[in-house]
């Protein structure tokens, strides 16, 4: 198992236009292509990374049809330092409905291998009524890997539950699918580090997430606030699982996860 370091709250690596670049995946058509990675403190390819370029990888491949559910089992360790090949194929691609799978692959090694559905889209996510001036209640923090504007509803920084919207003027819905698919990742370990008081004792905390998915359950708009309710409801050994949802400022759910993790208490 690759060790991780402890995951303070900081500031990110990478700019907010460098990780829509990163994540905009249309590979031009082609069934695979080399990327380069995001850097990460850990130096593995973060999870998030692919799970939100497995989003854009699947929509592109087939036009007219948007990710439902897009699931992610993460297989060996990586590193950020070289390029990662992404290959998509078609399980399946009916009139409605389509299964795309997709293989991260550095050195010959498979480190990741999605699976999506896709189907129609549900409503339409321009004609939302976003208004991306309007303000939250909450006391300004920053995550690491979460390169936007976050608020703690609380006045705990460190609070499981946060607000999030991406401060940007334009941002298609394949971009929003994308960023909630990389923003949902990283939420899991962090309260079992704070369940079991680890991060008072700083070092380095063997950690990594073995599996996550997300299932999108309405159309939402990540320029617009929305609140991010992650919790534990399982643990066996180091074994941890847990569940979230997303919602929206009316209390809609636009999204519900979950995520297998591995935590050395």
């Amino acid at each position: 198992m690759e060790p991780r370091p402890h995951p303070a709250w900081v500031s990110t690596s990478f700019r907010l236009t460098e990780l829509l670049a990163s994540l905009d995946l249309s590979m031009d058509g082609a069934s695979e292509v080399e990327v380069d990675c995001l850097p990460a403190e850990h130096g593995g390819i973060l999870g998030a990374q692919m799970l939100g370029q497995a989003v854009s990888a699947c929509e592109t491949a087939t036009p007219g049809k948007v990710v439902m559910k897009l699931s992610m089992n993460f297989l060996r360790p990586s590193r950020c330092t070289l390029p990662v090949r992404v290959a998509r194929r078609h399980i399946s691609n009916g009139r409605r409905f389509a299964v795309v799978e997709v293989d991260f692959e550095q050195e010959g090694r498979l480190v990741a291998r999605g699976e999506a559905l896709l189907g129609p889209p549900s409503d339409h996510v321009d004609a939302l009524d976003v208004d991306v001036d309007v303000e939250v209640a909450g006391t300004p923090t920053a995550r690491a890997l979460w390169p936007w504007e976050i608020l703690s509803p609380t006045d705990d920084p460190s609070a499981s539950a946060v607000w999030t919207r991406v401060p940007i003027r334009s941002l298609t819905p394949r971009a929003s699918r994308s960023l909630l698919a990389y923003a949902t990742e990283p939420l899991t370990v962090p309260l079992v580090i704070d369940r079991h008081g680890m991060r008072e004792r700083g070092g380095e905390i063997p950690q990594a997430v073995l599996s996550h998915s997300i299932t999108f359950a309405a159309a939402f708009d990540a320029r617009d606030w929305h609140l991010h309710q992650p919790e534990i409801v399982g643990q066996r050994g180091q074994i941890v699982t847990g569940r979230g949802a997303v919602l929206d400022r009316s209390g809609r759910c636009v999204a519900t996860t979950e995520t297998v993790a591995s935590v050395e208490l």
